[in-house]
């Protein structure tokens, strides 16, 4: 009888580990599959040269270097923007409208 008892305890405490692991299995299964798509999707918005989706899809990733890579890009951008604003109006061809113009705004 106590045997038995102990035995019927041992099944069902591995029957419960098995179940956690199990479970924690699917969820990191989940998170990575998730995580796959996001990626798939944020590619796919910068092959279509959609900058405001992939923006938008960055934004929900946790990816700090992404970010920052974008932010340096989008500051560089602007800054080139503005030089050739200035040197276009210092030469008297076309006017723009004033201001900088983002480069992921066309």
């Amino acid at each position: 009888e106590f045997f038995k008892f102990h035995k019927q305890m041992r099944t069902e405490a591995a029957k419960l580990a098995r179940a956690i692991r199990d479970s924690a299995d699917k969820e990191a299964k989940r998170k990575e599959k998730d995580a796959v798509a996001a990626e798939r999707a944020r590619l796919a918005a910068l092959k279509a040269n959609d900058m405001d989706a992939y923006s938008k899809l960055l934004e929900e990733t946790k990816n700090e270097r992404l970010k920052f890579l974008m932010d340096k890009t989008e500051k560089h951008f602007s800054q080139v923007s503005t030089s050739l604003l200035q040197e276009r109006n210092k030469d008297g061809s076309v006017s723009s409208s004033g201001g900088t113009a983002s480069y992921y705004a066309s």
